[in-house]
């Protein structure tokens, strides 16, 4: 190597981010030349079969230069501390690869490269890859150079993944957990082709085109599932579901769920849940919740995984309760009805009363023979006094009657305004003001009526029973309606009693807690379960000017 070339080529041995290292291999080179011209000689069986002479080429190689970043790698203070006999470097397990490069050297090979394990001076061995580059002619094969990447790094990370894949595999399939892989490559190009022709809302697509979501469920294959699955949906083995359709094991009740899914893959979410039902092998369905993922290359490789969790005891629970619920609360309007049975009574008995003095009049002008016209007029006031009589008793028996909840869209302002008014005799005769603000243009909720309108009855019996112990002016309710915000229907119940003491503000909902000598304690808390149903909430504050409030949220959506 001539003098202009040589710092050149020193600055990248040097500066190389691989350990490079530069063998004196004349000795040995030698004693291949002599085995070379023995004649006749298998090289690699020879080699496998005298393992000595391998080890004597390896101690006949020296070291003689190596560049910066071999220091660090091999855990040493400086490059002399390298440099000298070879052997000292590979561990007895490598002697394989050694021995691989040596024939590859016997073969005329202008190069070798193999992952080995090597050691370094403090003893520790690492994963390293070796690639050697010798002369073209075994003449010239005095100087080998022979470069060294770390591979304990990639190694580990292989080991990771398989780790993970090991445990991985160990979840899926011992899970408690019903899982499934599923194949929707077919799907995605149902997905491309709703694409191209413009849509980029997937509900627009499929109310336009039905089928759509029974194309998809066709499409959809069941590639793999666990134990767990095979038991849950009443199967013996792996057989009796991968390749099918999943089409077979979505319930009656489940095409909402599923469209949701869909959709929710089409829009490139990660994941979905929902409560719905799924159908076993025998025909039989179980309440479950569904939960689906999208690998991050799940739109490439076309493959989600899904897990059923069994909800059917929670679900039976839940209506259970919620029966409870419904005869707690039918028990508490019957109390509420006891409470009121004088004022409706007394309501009841006004247009009953009014119905028989009209029809004493109507007698007394037919002795008369009055004229038609004031008997029409008679009979006119005794029909409307008769409806009225059964609006009354309508009302007093929608509040008596037992019967599951209802969900149904209704006019909260109506809900509101009928209660009072089935309460406004009661409040009459206690010398109760009631002043209704009820706020225009708000929308309808999704509620039960009853169970709703038990709840502000509640309310409003609670406030007048506190407005007695009114300190100042005429006792006073005030019931309003207002949007809290786009999504929050609110009805406050309002009065100017003595307020709720501070030490029971948050005591007031629970259970048989009362403030009252002859309650039970459960009025309250029937209402916050009655709402909590529905979604809502109730709040209990005191108002700043004297009384108490009561604050009821109801969903909009």
């Amino acid at each position: 190597m001539n003098q202009i070339s040589e710092p050149s080529y020193r600055a990248l041995f040097d500066g190389l981010s691989t350990a490079l290292w530069e063998l004196d291999f004349s000795t040995a080179a030698e004693m291949l030349r002599e085995l070379r011209e023995s004649g006749g000689v298998d090289f690699d069986d020879y080699l496998n079969q005298n393992p000595a002479f391998v080890q004597a080429v390896m101690a006949a190689t020296e070291v003689v230069s190596v560049n910066d970043i071999s220091i660090g790698l091999f855990k040493c203070t400086s490059k002399a501390e390298l440099l000298g006999n070879f052997e000292r470097f590979w561990p007895e397990e490598s002697s394989a690869v050694y021995r691989a490069s040596i024939a590859a050297i016997l073969a005329g090979e202008a190069n070798f490269s193999a992952e080995t394990g090597l050691r370094r001076l403090d003893g520790s061995t690492f994963d390293a890859e070796i690639t050697m580059c010798v002369p073209s002619t075994m003449s010239q094969t005095s100087v080998i150079f022979i470069a060294i990447a770390d591979l304990t790094k990639r190694n580990q990370a292989i080991e990771a993944l398989a780790e993970n894949g090991a445990l991985y595999r160990t979840f899926f399939n011992v899970s408690p957990a019903s899982f499934w892989q599923l194949d929707v490559s077919d799907v995605s190009v149902l997905f491309d082709e709703v694409r191209a022709k413009g849509y980029r809302e997937l509900s627009a697509y499929i109310d336009e085109d039905p089928g759509f979501i029974s194309r998809t469920m066709d499409a959809t294959k069941v590639v793999n599932l666990n134990d767990k699955a095979i038991a849950m949906f009443g199967g013996r083995n792996r057989a009796d579901f991968v390749g099918q359709s999943i089409r077979r094991f979505w319930g009656s009740a489940g095409e909402a769920a599923y469209r949701k899914s869909v959709q929710a893959a089409f829009d490139g979410k990660a994941s979905y849940q929902a409560e719905t039902r799924a159908r076993k092998l025998d025909g039989n369905e179980i309440d479950v919740l569904f939960c689906m993922a999208v690998p991050p290359d799940g739109q490439v490789s076309g493959v989600i995984f899904v897990a059923h969790i069994d909800i059917s005891a929670q679900v039976s629970a839940r209506s259970a309760l919620a029966q409870m619920q419904a005869e707690l609360a039918h028990a508490a309007r019957l109390s509420t009805l006891g409470e009121l049975t004088a004022s409706l009574a007394h309501e009841v008995n006004q247009p009953l009363t009014a119905i028989v003095t009209n029809g004493e009049a109507g007698l007394l002008a037919l002795d008369r023979h009055s004229d038609p016209a004031l008997l029409r007029r008679i009979l006119e006031r005794v029909i409307v006094d008769g409806r009225r009589a059964a609006d009354i008793i309508s009302r007093i028996r929608r509040m008596a009657v037992k019967k599951a909840p209802e969900m149904v869209w209704q006019s909260v302002n109506a809900t509101v305004a009928e209660t009072e008014l089935f309460l406004r005799q009661e409040l009459q005769a206690n010398a109760i003001t009631t002043i209704l603000n009820l706020a225009p243009h708000i929308p309808d909720v999704c509620i039960d009526r009853i169970q709703i309108q038990q709840v502000i009855a509640n309310l409003i019996v609670n406030a007048a029973q506190a407005t007695r112990d009114a300190r100042k002016g005429r006792p006073t309710i005030i019931i309003s309606t207002y949007m809290c915000d786009a999504n929050t229907a609110i009805v406050t119940i309002e009065d100017n009693g003595p307020g709720i003491p501070s030490g029971e503000l948050n005591q007031i909902f629970e259970s048989f807690f009362t403030t009252k000598e002859t309650g039970m304690g459960m009025g309250l808390p029937i209402c916050r379960a009655i709402l909590d149903a529905h979604g809502g909430r109730i709040v209990a504050e005191n108002r700043p000017e004297g009384g108490a409030r009561f604050v009821i949220s109801l969903a909009i959506s």
